[in-house]
């Protein structure tokens, strides 16, 4: 596990059985991280390969209409975006409802997955 004082990232390889080789990526973002943190985390996330298959998911704490339908977007949903953009990944939420709030009932899409264009054919349907 990497630790940046704030951001979370745990990987692994998982090789399928037709022999492709899985990049699996979850990181979390605490709400509280501030801006300048995160930009450096998502830096460091850039390196991945575009000709590799990627699997990034995590609980990122942005909200964008991308894939939140139930917050209005904030900076961190932005950045977000931005980085999947700039790294060839898919989005492979659809907006459905990833967590609702206790005692409020509130609901929001703070978890987000995405696939790698390389491989985005392996991947089926949304999530």
């Amino acid at each position: 596990m990497e630790r940046d004082g704030v951001v979370e990232a745990l990987g692994a390889e998982v090789v399928s059985q037709l022999g492709v080789v899985w990049r699996v990526l979850n990181v979390y973002v605490p709400p509280e991280s501030v801006t300048g943190v995160c930009e450096e985390a998502f830096g460091r996330l850039r390196v991945l390969g575009s000709d590799e298959c990627w699997l990034v998911c995590g609980d990122f704490n942005g909200h964008h209409p991308a894939w939140d339908r139930h917050v209005p977007v904030n900076a961190r949903g932005a950045q977000v975006l931005q980085w999947s953009v700039e790294s060839d990944l898919v989005l492979m939420n659809d907006g459905a409802v990833t967590r609702c709030g206790r005692g409020t009932d509130s609901r929001s899409a703070p978890d987000v997955t995405f696939c790698s264009l390389t491989c985005l054919r392996v991947c089926s349907g949304r999530w």
